[in-house]
């Protein structure tokens, strides 16, 4: 085992991944995902449900401010149809419906983002002679892993991000672009992400990483 490889990691993730590591299995390099490119990964998904949600979370709520206007004898702020049977808990209840999915929407996207980063900083990726795995500690410091034992033919893409920093995809969907959110493992925002490819080629498929 080539420990020296794991010595720039935090302690207690050190010592998880080099509990993971077999006898006689080899580390050859382990990494650590770039916290900012898991952070801005997940931003746009999380932007995208946040409007969605104050879109009819809003709706909603507009909805039923009218109806309590309504019941007011006021000129509502959207026309709404009449309803014989419109109590003011029902009115109530709506109005708080639409606030809580207007607060979800606005809170739960980026709470997710959050955690995402924050497992992003509990994260370390690592390749040996046998396999290509993600190792994570969750809220109680207990290692989990997700591991991958490359078979032939070697599939695997690269998505450069600028300044050494990629996505390295292990058997990507192949309906999808090397950029794609959708492969069976991917380690996000690793350095020298080049290297790290041509480094799982040469370990998995001698003679393409050789040719790389």
């Amino acid at each position: 085992m080539n420990v020296k490889e794991a010595d720039p990691l935090p302690p207690l993730l050190r010592e998880a991944l080099l509990a993971e590591i077999d006898p006689g299995e080899t580390l050859r390099w382990c990494g650590r995902p770039l916290v900012s490119r898991v952070v801005n990964r997940e931003l746009f998904p999380a932007m995208a449900a946040c409007a969605a949600g104050l879109i009819f979370g809003g709706a909603f709520l507009l909805m039923a401010i009218s109806t309590r206007a309504q019941l007011l004898g006021v000129e509502p702020i959207i026309p709404v149809a009449p309803e014989r049977n419109s109590t003011w808990a029902g009115v109530w209840m709506s109005i708080g419906v639409g606030a809580g999915i207007v607060a979800l929407s606005v809170v739960g996207p980026f709470a997710y983002v959050f955690s995402a980063g924050r497992r992003a900083r509990r994260t370390v990726y690592a390749l040996t002679g046998t396999r290509v795995f993600k190792l994570w500690l969750d809220g109680r410091a207990r290692a989990r892993v997700f591991a991958v034992e490359p078979g032939h033919p070697l599939s695997l893409s690269r998505h450069d991000l600028g300044d050494g920093v990629g996505d390295i995809n292990l058997y990507p969907s192949q309906s999808r672009s090397s950029s794609s959110r959708i492969a069976l493992l991917q380690l996000i925002g690793v350095a020298q992400a080049r290297k790290v490819e041509r480094l799982i080629r040469a370990t998995f498929d001698p003679a393409g990483g050789a040719r790389t």
